[in-house]
């Protein structure tokens, strides 16, 4: 850089946090000093004069680096009173956690929150801060997420300051049994001169993360957070003349994981007039259209791709049955469009963890169980509904012919078990939408070799019946199957 003796958020690119306050001088908080920052927060210019070890940082701005409230949420530097009523306003705390991360903080004046995305680790962060600072307006200081502990060590704290790191990456490393897997490479000792300089300082400092694999430094405590109560937090947010009848069809429209800033949203809306099933369906398909758009963009690998096709198409099944099907389209796919040749300098001396692989952190499938049978039946499920047909989506405008052929060669393969014709036809149907060249070119009109042939294909007919067995399959593409060119698609229809 060219001055060396910039602090560490500068340098990765953030905005410097202000210095502390004078206590003599009592001046007036000003209301437009947020939305000020963020608009010079959009210019960012990083000037490099040497060489520059910077793995793990955060340099410039990310993906939703805009004026929304994305870009808000992800920026470093000195969180504005907005940003700390919003999380304060209507809090609904989940019970032993907050009670262990307060009185950790209280002792030890560092705490880490751990758990997985979307269950209200970052507002629990802020009302904790809030809380062991009291006052109405608390300074509070987001940091940069890849600082490592010796960044976090280093780095001087202000007397009656709250810092905040927002979902931390540092010090983290690829693991040695998970060529995906991320895991902590922190240490007790590291983490206790964090605590000592925070301490000695006389500041509070709240750590975020995903899961802790294995077991966690004992120096800082560790809480597993959770999610609060769904029904307490709707009631709050719904205010005291809140309809116990609405509330209750809000949990009953509800998934089973739903993230706290859908719920806030979705409360929103039906303060606002709308009705509980419009504003479910509003929040979370313009959240999983997000959600799903954001993991193709990150570049999933191969398996991911497979492991996510497959199962828009193959729904409710267990481990056994998901793997056999995955390794039909492995195959089929293999074909029509090869994969690359192996690394031979990489040499895997451990067995793949797949299924662990499959539900890391921020992926889009997760476990259900089913025991209507009266026996316990795990099965593979997307994490939100709406996920089956913005995946379809994304696979349509990523995708070449390629992947569809191969697509098509594992659907005829797996039409030989009747158990999957109706998820088969329910993931055409939705492909429909988006796609319906595709569906006329590979399922119902001849190919270029059978039309010179004079024949019709033999498939369609299985799958367009599948199709029309679905519940999406509108009468205006059950009109479109009957003038097709194909007798099986006729029949069908």
């Amino acid at each position: 850089m060219a001055q060396d003796d910039q602090p560490a958020e500068q340098q990765a690119g953030g905005t410097p946090e202000p210095p502390a306050p004078d206590a003599k001088e009592d001046k007036a908080p000003d209301p437009g000093r947020a939305s000020r920052t963020q608009s010079e927060r959009k210019a960012v210019y990083n000037t490099f004069l040497g060489s520059v070890n910077a793995g793990g940082s955060v340099l410039g701005f990310g993906e939703n680096s805009g004026g929304d409230g994305e870009s808000a949420r992800s920026a470093t530097g000195r969180l504005g009173d907005s940003a700390i009523d919003a999380a304060a306003h209507c809090y609904v705390a989940p019970g032993d956690p907050y009670g262990q991360a307060h009185a950790a903080l209280l002792d030890d004046h560092v705490v880490a929150l751990v758990g997985g995305a979307g269950i209200g680790k970052r507002t629990a962060t802020i009302v904790l801060l809030s809380k062991v600072l009291g006052g109405d307006r608390p300074p509070i200081v987001a940091l940069a997420p890849s600082l490592s502990l010796e960044d976090l060590r280093k780095r001087d704290y202000e007397r009656g300051y709250g810092y905040a790191v927002f979902d931390r990456t540092g010090d983290r490393r690829r693991s040695p049994a998970s060529k995906t897997g991320l895991s902590w490479a922190d240490d007790d000792h590291a983490w206790q001169a964090v605590v000592d300089k925070v301490y000695e300082a006389g500041a509070y400092l709240v750590v975020t993360a995903g899961p802790t694999p294995g077991r966690p430094p004992e120096a800082v405590r560790h809480v597993a957070w959770q999610r609060p109560d769904t029904t307490d937090l709707l009631s709050a947010r719904l205010g005291d003349d809140a309809d116990e009848a609405v509330v209750r069809d809000l949990v009953a429209l509800l998934p089973g994981e739903c993230a706290m800033a859908d719920l806030t949203a979705i409360a929103e809306l039906v303060v606002g007039g709308s009705e509980p099933a419009d504003a479910v369906n509003k929040v979370l398909d313009q959240s999983g259209q997000r959600e799903v758009r954001l993991w193709f963009a990150r570049e999933p690998t191969r398996r991911e791709v497979l492991d996510v096709t497959t199962l828009a198409f193959v729904t409710g099944v267990g481990d056994r049955a998901f793997e056999i099907c995955r390794d039909l389209l492995e195959e089929s796919l293999a074909e029509a469009w090869p994969p690359p040749p192996p690394d031979k300098k990489v040499k895997e001396s451990h067995l793949r963890q797949d299924r662990a692989e499959r539900f890391g952190e921020g992926g889009l499938i997760r476990y259900t169980r089913d025991n209507d049978s009266g026996r316990p039946h795990r099965m593979l499920a997307f994490r939100e509904d709406s996920y089956r047909r913005y995946v379809l989506e994304e696979l349509s405008e990523r995708f070449k012919s390629a992947f569809w052929d191969a697509v098509k060669s594992w659907l005829d393969r797996l039409m030989v078990w009747q158990e999957f014709s109706v998820d088969v036809g329910a993931g055409l149907a939705l492909l429909s939408y988006t796609s319906f060249d595709e569906i006329d070119y590979s399922y119902l009109s001849p190919g270029p070799r059978a039309r010179a042939a004079g024949k019709a294909r033999s498939r369609p007919r299985s799958c367009c019946g599948s199709c029309r067995w679905t519940k999406r399959w509108d009468r205006w593409r059950c009109a479109r199957w009957r003038r097709g060119p194909g007798r099986a698609a006729r029949h069908s229809a």
